[in-house]
């Protein structure tokens, strides 16, 4: 019986192929997007989830205060956890990881620089449970000099040969014995790493770091029955006893901040932080996935009615022809059941093929396996299921109650009043959706282009960037810096400690003599030679820069370092000021105020300028900074060939600031290209819900037309006509997406220090592209039905 209820199903669909493509294709894309940014939510959800004992792992940030100037960074003093697992009972093991910055090494040829080292205890993979494809986890780490790869690193050196028990050189000649490959995929960690360095490695440098100094992320694991706010109030006594007279002598106050494990990739604030994910990011997808399931099946269930009701003499036949209420019934239902699961199948294999796709937009690797995405698999079987039940009770439900010999002579009206009021609501909606999106997209480009062009307040045209990690040409930088300034392409040269902008910034505690107090402010800073602010091309506000022939310390601030201190510009030049984090040094005036500078973004746009001072230091500094004349390519040939002539392995590597500033925005840079498919994903849906219902809204109409032709009205006067069903649901809908776009770009604005406004073009632009695709949409059923011979129309009349 049921058989032949899905044979006579498929038969209708067949027979109405374009109402039925038009409803499966519509929401096919639908739940093929929503199941991919469904896979993109699991994951980011997912981070450090499979570590083992993950609900009991903590990570200990730093929150601290100085000169009532509040911080919180990520890291923490390399003492901090050794102290806190022997003093604590209520933790059971604790590891140390420091992030070893950029590195060099060499195997026989080979040469790479890896830019994700970092050291670590030999208790990590007790804390982390990665699989070793080589060596075991008992003997990593345990020796100093020992290296722990990824195989994707490991690969790079040794191919498919065995690499455990090999050596790699680091750059200065420091030999590091292979003992674990781990194995491939490391799984979402929010640490991701290259290679594992031992920490014994620098066994005297950790033993004599200040608990003071945060250079190290520590993790611990705690007992069954750990309560967070017992251990902070238990830690008052170990800051007493470890922490406090250095902490008085800087005016300074600390409290640890525990992050669990699992949300550290998506909820730390914490600066000095990892790359990391935001949650904030993850629910505008899953909003996104919400709107764009709900246009799909908003679209189904508007086609599916609309089709039904044109269906109502069907149903009077079978009545006369004997059918049951219940055999109509089940007749509807099935035939939207396979409908709607005849979608869910081809979205599933939609999404195996545009995965590879997907995951190169959103810079993830996802993979489609049926195992283990189960839950997805029946949340999407069971969503296609309630979509298919629900679009077809009104048909079911609603057609077969009529008589049938009402229904025979025309007498019933089928849902011609109510029904296409709500279907104009539900095409309102949808078009407001579609606008939303559409601005949400422009605003974010808009963002993003301003990211992108703003005037960071320093040169970065032509500027060439390079860490130096070869031994023999860090040695030999003066020297460098002088064959550098005879080449003709090199117009300005500078040593500094970090290049520009930072991910993190160095801080430090300084001491400032006003005129009636003293004054001690943590404060970042910048290290640099006299040659910076012309190198980059930074803005003297006041006094002079830095003199290498001046005695004593030399500091130059930016102006918000002036605004914090209360004084301006002029006022502060002279100003005695000393750097120091030993509590011995503090109150000790070792320098002045030299120049003041005007604010430049040293940090990504993300941040606003905190208070900067530049230090003046004559020892060679790790990172160089070239200002290059037009002939690039030609400049940087030159200066490879002098780097080399001085380099002892060939490890000089170096960026161009203007082309490199981009990765500090690439989650907007994803996001623009994520929220640009979907808007025209949304339209496209739209589109397809408008093309079938301008379909049927003709073929009801199409006796009124020709009655209308045969008074005289033109094809331009019944074109018109149909086009204005639509013109109240999209003013609406235009009104819609407006509130709704400027309500959420604003509240997504919020986020960022420097932004762009929510302004009128953005929204008239969206509802410009939603009015062209409406018009040329639904433009070749209103023309071909404007052009229709009225004879043909009216000739059963």
């Amino acid at each position: 019986m049921f058989g032949s209820y899905l044979k006579s199903a498929y038969r209708g669909l067949v027979r109405d192929k374009f109402y039925a493509s038009m409803n499966v294709l519509g929401f096919v894309l639908g739940l093929a997007a929503t199941s991919l940014i469904g896979l993109y939510v699991q994951d980011e959800l997912s981070y450090d989830r499979h570590q083992p004992n993950h609900e009991r792992t903590y990570r200990v940030s730093s929150g601290y205060t100085i000169a009532n100037q509040s911080d919180t960074v990520a890291t923490s003093g390399l003492p901090l956890g050794p102290l806190l697992a022997r003093e604590d009972p209520q933790v059971e093991a604790f590891l140390r990881v420091i992030d070893a910055g950029e590195q060099g090494f060499r195997y026989g040829q080979k040469q790479f620089m890896h830019d994700d080292v970092f050291y670590a205890d030999s208790s990590f993979f007790d804390f982390f449970g990665f699989e070793f494809a080589e060596g075991t986890a008992e003997k990593a780490l345990t020796e100093p000099n020992t290296v722990v790869l990824s195989r994707q690193v490991a690969e790079r050196y040794f191919g498919q040969e065995p690499a455990v028990g090999k050596v790699l050189v680091r750059e200065g000649d420091q030999p590091f014995v292979v003992v674990g490959v781990l194995a491939d995929p490391l799984g979402n960690s929010h640490l991701r790493f290259g290679m594992l360095l031992s920490l014994g490695t620098v066994a005297d440098w950790a033993e004599q770091a200040s608990i003071w100094s945060f250079n190290a992320f520590t993790y611990l694991r705690v007992r069954e029955g750990f309560d967070p706010e017992a251990f902070g109030a238990r830690f008052s006594g170990f800051y007493d006893r470890h922490m406090a007279e250095l902490g008085q002598s800087l005016g300074a106050t600390y409290q640890p901040v525990l992050e669990p494990l699992a949300s550290i990739y998506l909820d730390s604030q914490a600066e000095w932080d990892l790359p990391s994910g935001e949650r904030r990011y993850v629910q505008i997808f899953i909003a996104i996935a919400a709107i764009i399931l709900t246009i799909a099946v908003v679209n189904y269930t508007n086609i599916a009615t609309a089709r039904a009701s044109d269906r109502a003499k069907e149903v009077g036949i079978h009545k006369v022809a004997g059918a049951s209420l219940g055999q109509i019934r089940l007749r509807f239902l099935s035939e939207s059941l396979l409908l709607a699961l005849a979608g869910w199948v081809l979205a599933v294999a939609l999404v195996e093929w545009l995965l590879p796709s997907f995951n190169t937009l959103s810079g993830k690797d996802l993979r489609f396996v049926w195992n283990e995405n189960l839950p997805m698999l029946a949340i999407s079987f069971g969503l296609s299921l309630l979509v298919g039940l629900a679009s077809g009770l009104y048909p079911a439900f609603y057609l077969s109650s009529f008589k049938a010999v009402e229904v025979l002579k025309g007498k019933a009206r089928v849902g011609k009043r109510h029904g296409g009021r709500l279907r104009k609501v539900l095409v309102g909606l949808q078009l407001g959706i579609s606008v939303a999106m559409l601005a949400g997209t422009l605003v974010v480009q808009k963002q993003f282009d301003f990211f992108q062009n703003k005037d960071l307040g320093f040169e970065k045209g032509n500027i060439m960037v390079a860490a130096l990690r070869d031994s023999l040409l860090w040695a030999r930088a003066d020297e460098f810096q002088a064959r550098l300034g005879e080449l003709p392409q090199v117009l300005e040269s500078s040593f500094c400690s970090s290049a520009l902008p930072a991910e993190r910034t160095s801080r430090m505690p300084f001491v400032v003599e006003l005129a009636d107090s003293t004054a001690i402010l943590a404060l970042n800073f910048i290290s640099t030679d006299a040659h910076y602010l012309a190198t980059l091309g930074l803005r003297l506000v006041a006094g002079a820069d830095f003199d290498s022939l001046r005695q004593g310390e030399q500091f130059i601030l930016n102006e918000a370092a002036v605004r914090a201190l209360g004084l301006t510009p002029e006022a502060a030049l002279g100003t005695p000021m000393s750097s120091s984090d030993d509590a011995a040094a503090v109150g000790r005036i070792l320098g002045r105020v030299v120049g003041v500078v005007a604010d430049f973004n040293y940090v990504s746009l993300h941040q606003p300028i905190d208070p900067l001072v530049l230090l003046f230091d004559s020892l060679p500094l790790p990172v160089l900074n070239l200002r290059l004349g037009p002939d690039t390519e030609q400049a940087l040939a030159e200066v490879e060939r002098v780097a080399g002539e001085l380099s002892g392995d060939g490890t000089f590597r170096y960026h161009l600031l203007d082309q490199t500033l981009s990765r500090f925005y690439r989650v907007e840079s994803k996001l623009s290209q994520t929220f640009g498919y979907l808007a025209l994903l949304a339209i496209l849906i739209t589109c397809l819900g408008l093309v079938g219902l301008s379909s049927f809204v003709t073929s009801q109409r199409i006796k009124e037309i020709g009655i209308r032709k045969v008074l005289g009205a033109s094809a331009f006067e019944v074109v018109g006509l149909l086009w204005r069903e639509l013109l109240w649901p999209f003013v609406g809908a235009n009104l819609l997406g407006w509130l709704a776009a400027w309500w959420s770009l604003r509240q997504w604005l919020e986020n960022f220090a420097y932004r762009v406004e929510v302004g009128w073009a953005e929204l008239l632009w969206a509802s410009l592209i939603s009015l062209a695709a409406t018009v040329l949409t639904t433009a070749y059923q209103s023309v071909k039905a404007s052009l229709t011979d009225p004879a043909r129309s009216l000739r059963y009349e």
